[in-house]
């Protein structure tokens, strides 16, 4: 048992001796290719000026796709103020935050903007007369989001 502990012990010094070694001439090779870094061009052999090492590269982005969720809704006629709330998502059903939605109902437009979950809620007060309309709901898109619409139904009885 020591005689297997002790020929152990002796190769590991050994191995240790020799990976210093292969270190230590790493180290002085490099010191000796350190002289001259410039980059060359592999076809020729030539020494490539450092104007050549820079490259405009022009990165394009697609805007998302934004979908506004709304379901038609009816109201009734004696209520002054008409709450109408959408949700506007992206592809991935995220919220789309903070962002500028429009309501268009029987030539009057709208304004909301979305809050953190996505929703927007129209306060409409100038619809008073019973009837079906037609309703078109408008985000205009922004820098990460396209334009998109959707139209539904508003019922005031």
């Amino acid at each position: 048992m020591k005689f297997d502990k002790i020929f152990l012990t002796i190769c590991l010094i050994v191995c240790i001796f020799s990976m210093a070694s292969v270190c230590a001439g790493d180290v002085n090779d490099m010191a000796i290719a350190s002289g001259d870094v410039s980059p060359v061009d592999s076809s020729s052999g030539e020494k490539i000026a450092d104007d050549n090492l820079t490259k405009n590269v022009q990165v394009i982005v697609k805007k998302g796709k934004a979908k506004i969720v709304a379901k038609k809704k009816t109201f009734k006629r004696s209520k002054k103020v008409k709450k109408y709330t959408i949700t506007l998502k992206d592809s991935k059903k995220k919220a789309i935050k903070k962002v500028k939605v429009t309501l268009k109902v029987k030539g009057k437009t709208y304004k909301a903007k979305t809050n953190s979950k996505g929703k927007a809620t129209f306060k409409i007060k100038k619809l008073t007369k019973k009837g079906k309309f037609k309703a078109k709901i408008t985000f205009k898109g922004n820098k990460y989001y396209k334009a998109t619409s959707k139209k539904t139904k508003i019922t005031i009885k």
